[in-house]
């Protein structure tokens, strides 16, 4: 492989990953608001602890705050 090869391969092997990335934070993102609606939408206790706990393991990788709030919140459901 010469240089431009190798650059252009390093490249591409790049954007895939940053495409890659991009799509989990999204789809994280939306499985974020759609447990947030549901949240609001549920009226009993034991349910509503179980969708704080589902945002709290969706925050993990994101918000660590918001992920132990999130659990905090559920426990004390």
């Amino acid at each position: 492989m010469n240089r431009h090869s190798r650059r252009r391969f390093y490249f591409f092997w790049l954007a895939g990953l940053m495409v890659l990335f991009f799509n989990v934070a999204w789809s994280q993102q939306n499985q974020i608001d759609s447990l947030k609606q549901v949240l609001h939408a549920v009226q009993d206790e034991a349910q509503k602890a179980e969708v704080m706990m589902a945002l709290s393991r969706e925050y993990v990788g994101l918000d660590y705050e918001k992920a132990f709030e999130f659990g905090k919140k559920a426990v004390a459901s």
